[in-house]
Formats: C-alpha cells, structure tokens, sequence
C-alpha cells in the first residue's frame, strides 16, 4: 500500500494499493508493508470497538477496489473510532455514506452473480463457469458455490477481468 502525505501533514492524503501511484507536486508518498499481527490487531478492534457491522462495511468497500477507497475507509474509521457503532447510524454523513454505497454495489453484485452463474460440465466432475463481476466478488461467492455444489468434487471458476 502507498500512503500520500501533505506537507507538514501527518494525516494520509490518499491509501493506494502497491503498484498505484498519482504524481503529485509537494506530496510525500511512503510504501507500507502489511504486518499481519497489526493487521489482526486493527481487525480485533474494529470488531469490538466500533461494530462488526462497520467491520463488514469496511471489508466490502475494499472488495470495491475502487481508488479511493483506502482513504474513504481510514476516514470512516476515524469516525467510527469516535462514535462506536453509532457510526452506521449517521447515514447523511458523507464519511459513512461513501462506504455503504460501496458495500452496497459489491454486495448487490455478489447477489446478482449467485443468480446468474451457471456451470458447464467439462468433463466427469470438472465444471466451469465464466464471470466478469466488476468488483473483487469470487471470495464471498465461493462458499455458497461450494455448498450449494457440495457433491462436486472439483470446482473451477474462471474469472475473467479483463477482456
């Protein structure tokens, strides 16, 4: 991930994923690397400090890997850091309402796919279905595949992204 910082600014201009980057005049960009003990710690108190529910949020609107969601997350935290689980009750507040509007389209998407997909048999016990979801969906569609395919016991999905 790449933090952008302002001049003189501590607080990140903008949270990109690696491999992202945004020229710009008087910024200082630093690349982080994930430490899985921090990343586990922020998870454990996300859960239990703000909701499970703004955890949820904040999950799905990464799935959206839309660009600016990295800063719209950290900013959504910061508020939920203040309030607790009150901060998915302030709809009308632009930090909040960002995040939901993306957990929104991932989660209307997953639906819409769980409807659609259908596989094709390739041969005995293989089968395959195509997808172009827009958002990064396969890993909350994956265990209701694989219960719903239960007695299958190899299953391939091929995910297209790009044409």
């Amino acid at each position: 991930m790449r933090i952008a910082f302002g001049p003189g600014l501590w607080i990140p201009q903008q949270l990109l994923p690696c491999g992202v980057s945004t020229p710009q005049l008087f910024v200082q960009q630093e690349e982080i690397v994930t430490d899985d003990n921090k990343a586990a710690k922020v998870y454990d108190a996300i859960y239990s400090k703000i909701s499970p529910q703004a955890l949820r949020h904040t999950y799905y609107a990464y799935l959206a890997e839309h660009l600016e969601a990295g800063i719209w997350a950290y900013q959504y935290l910061n508020l939920g850091w203040k309030l607790g689980s009150k901060v998915d009750l302030l709809l009308s507040e632009e930090r909040v309402h960002r995040i939901h509007r993306l957990g929104q389209k991932v989660s209307a998407e997953r639906h819409r796919l769980l409807g659609m997909v259908r596989f094709q048999l390739l041969q005995k016990d293989i089968y395959y279905a195509a997808i172009e979801p827009d958002h990064n969906v396969v890993e909350l569609m994956a265990p209701l595949l694989s219960i719903s395919l239960g007695n299958i016991v190899m299953l391939s999905l091929l995910v297209q992204y790009y044409l």
